[in-house]
């Protein structure tokens, strides 16, 4: 029930309101072991708050103005691990 809710709300919150999309995730997400209310709430805060240190990044380093290219993605994600 909730866990379903909050995953539509979260997918639907970025664009994403495909019934497939949103089984691949639910999918994908218990396969990573997200299979709980309270997996899925820091899952999300978690891909939240990379979003939100990736965009302080860009805007530090002055690329805001256009997209990442994949190569720049994997560095800055790749540097939030470290």
């Amino acid at each position: 029930g909730d866990y379903i809710a909050t995953l539509i709300a979260y997918c639907a919150q970025n664009g994403k309101k495909s019934l497939r999309y949103i089984e691949r995730t639910a999918l994908s997400l218990f396969d990573e072991g997200v299979d709980t209310l309270d997996s899925l709430n820091a899952y999300i805060k978690h891909k939240e708050d990379s979003v939100e240190n990736i965009t302080r990044i860009r805007r530090l380093i002055g690329a805001s103005w256009r997209r990442r290219t994949a190569r720049g993605k994997k560095a800055v994600v790749g540097a939030e691990h470290a």
